[in-house]
């Protein structure tokens, strides 16, 4: 589990800026071409790793669309089913997911969107706070975001992180991606109160959807 410590990330900005030198004809710089479906037709999940509280082995899967322009893991564990006082006030579920995505030949990925969804049921005064951290095997930081739901709640959640947490992958080599997501609950304000998260009929766990782009390189 140690490569789970080497997962690091980096939020990309990526800006470009072409002038024409002084006294010479203007440079032609061509778009790269664009990445069709034929492309993308040997992209696929090459092995998901998970650990944690809310990611017990065997409960964590990745899915990659059928398009190959996302894919999204789903925590089945990662839920919190609070009845009443008996039950702890402050409940924390966390999981750490590395996705090994295989990239053809000729072909590099970034990660341009991340969507956190899922569902809660809070009585009043009761808060939960869900954080997220994303990383790119090889850089040395990660970007992420903490979203806080207060009671009294009772709908579906998403939330969407448009703030690229990776550079491009390197041309057709397998990109590992890291997610830490977390969710805490502090019942103190309403130690009575009920709390349900994500664990609403046919909707079980929390689900992380990552939107790729894809380039030729």
């Amino acid at each position: 589990m140690s490569a789970f410590t080497e997962l690091q990330a980096t939020a990309l900005g990526m800006l470009a800026s072409f002038a024409a030198p002084t006294g010479e004809e203007p440079r032609d710089f061509t778009a790269p071409a664009a990445v069709t479906a034929n492309d993308l037709e040997e992209v696929y999940i090459e092995s998901v790793e998970a650990f944690g509280t809310g990611c017990p082995e065997g409960s964590a899967k990745a899915v990659l669309a059928e398009d190959k322009q996302s894919f999204i893991l789903i925590f089945t564990e990662m839920v919190i089913d609070r009845q009443d006082e008996s039950e702890p006030e402050l409940q924390t579920k966390n999981c750490v997911a590395a996705v090994n995505l295989h990239i053809p030949e000729g072909l590099h990925t970034a990660v341009s969107t991340v969507v956190m969804r899922g569902d809660a049921y809070l009585d009043e005064d009761i808060r939960m706070e869900l954080r997220s951290k994303y990383f790119y095997a090889g850089n040395p930081t990660s970007v992420g975001d903490r979203y806080e739901l207060v009671g009294p709640y009772d709908d579906s959640f998403d939330f969407a992180d448009t703030e690229p947490f990776g550079p491009w992958s390197d041309c057709g080599e397998s990109g590992l991606y890291g997610i830490n997501s977390s969710m805490h609950l502090d019942a103190s304000d309403n130690d009575e109160g009920r709390a349900l998260v994500n664990v609403a009929t046919g909707e079980l766990g929390l689900r992380i959807q990552c939107d790729l782009q894809w380039e030729k390189c």
